[in-house]
């Protein structure tokens, strides 16, 4: 039996890449129409799904690290394929 894959939320990930872009969690949430808090929430989620820590955190900032910074910059291609697929339904 194939062992089934994990896929992390299209939620955690669009958290991931504000975050990552806009070097903040306050942006990323008005960005995403959701609080700080769920954001921050969101962020811990697929760290801890992960396994793997996301950002150095230092007094109130999120620093991505190198683990961040790769899951971002394979989520464009990740979002273009998801919404291709959306166009099909």
């Amino acid at each position: 039996m194939r062992q089934r894959r994990f896929l992390p939320s299209i939620k955690l990930l669009m958290a991931l890449d504000a975050v990552v872009r806009h070097r903040s969690v306050t942006v990323a949430a008005a960005e995403l129409n959701l609080t700080q808090s769920t954001v921050s929430r969101l962020i811990l989620s697929l760290e801890d799904q992960l396994g793997v820590e996301l950002f150095t955190r230092e007094r109130r900032r999120l620093i991505p690290n190198t683990a961040a910074l790769s899951y971002q910059r394979s989520g464009p291609a990740f979002q273009d394929r998801y919404a291709a697929w959306l166009r099909c339904i």
